[in-house]
């Protein structure tokens, strides 16, 4: 897996004082309970802002969403995945539209791993 970082989140309080890095083709997300989780940018389908208590869920996949420190309580990150039993990953990076756009320049640049830029 390449190295660079494209954005760290410090920790703090609201995170559980876990670290979320982004790389040039991962996103890992600390956690309490499960260690370090590993995202390849090939299974992250979208990450966008939310507001505290777990905004837009609705009631047909609210089981589907796992909250990894106190997105509750703050504006927050939801990462989506493309696959797994939790699809929707929701958690406090210091900066969290700084943490989005992180995401989308790393997956802008980001070669599948198949060697070929989508729409190419």
């Amino acid at each position: 897996m390449e190295e660079e970082v494209v954005y760290t989140s410090p920790r703090t309080s609201r995170s559980l004082w876990q670290t979320y890095c982004v790389y040039a083709d991962r996103v890992e997300l600390g956690t309490v309970l499960a260690g370090r989780l590993i995202l390849p940018l090939d299974q992250v389908v979208s990450a966008r802002v939310s507001g505290p208590l777990w905004g837009g869920i609705g009631l047909s996949r609210w089981w589907r969403h796992i909250k990894l420190d106190w997105a509750d309580f703050r504006p927050h990150v939801v990462l989506e995945k493309s696959g797994g039993w939790f699809r929707y990953l929701h958690f406090c990076p210091n900066d969290p539209s700084a943490f989005v756009a992180a995401v989308e320049r790393a997956q802008a640049g980001h070669r599948p791993a198949g060697g070929v830029l989508p729409g190419v």
